[in-house]
């Protein structure tokens, strides 16, 4: 595509190899189009990680988070952009990918479903308190440690885990780079 022509005008870009992000990543339902570009120059010798399918439902992933206190969960109104879409995944399902914006965060699995009422218009479900994601619950689902400690307000709290690299995907990258690093510049 576009990006692929453009990395190619780079002459020192010998190896590039766009990834679906199934890489021991075991919390998002990711669009094909969703990847990662890896590049290096010629003279060193790259292998890229081998796809795996670990993936966890949200069940797992959010089966020892402790109930959210209602300062963690984001209580800001819901915008008709929120309102355009589904935004509840169950707990049998991977999540959506965590966003860094508080008020757009998805809805915890133990909400109701979602309804469609028409194109680009849904409402929430009946029977039962509908909430956000808290931003533990989003932590755990970006594989941070249980014991991680955000700062600052709540808001902000979500905008680091939503624009954090997964733990677990910068692990793996770090993995493969490790030997070559240590092979070429220790």
């Amino acid at each position: 595509s576009k990006l692929i022509s453009s990395i190619n005008l780079f002459s020192f870009l010998k190896v590039y190899k766009l990834l679906t992000l199934i890489l021991s990543i075991p919390f998002a339902d990711i669009t094909p189009s969703t990847g990662i570009i890896f590049g290096s120059v010629s003279s060193i010798k790259y292998s890229f990680p081998k796809p795996t399918n670990d993936r966890m439902t949200l069940k797992e992933i959010l089966k020892d988070i402790p109930a959210p206190s209602k300062d963690e969960v984001c209580n800001a109104p819901y915008s008709s952009r929120y309102m355009s879409r589904n935004r509840k995944r169950n707990w049998d399902e991977q999540s959506f990918t965590i966003p860094a914006m508080a008020k757009q965060v998805t809805l915890y699995p133990g909400s109701p479903d979602m309804v469609k009422l028409g194109t680009d218009l849904w409402r929430f479900g009946d029977g039962g308190e509908t909430r956000r994601l808290s931003y533990r619950e989003a932590a755990a689902i970006q594989t941070f440690p249980k014991d991680m400690e955000f700062k600052g307000d709540l808001t902000s709290k979500y905008k680091q885990i939503g624009n954090a690299v997964p733990v677990k995907l910068a692990e793996v990258v770090a993995e493969s780079l490790y030997p070559i690093l240590e092979n070429n510049y220790a």
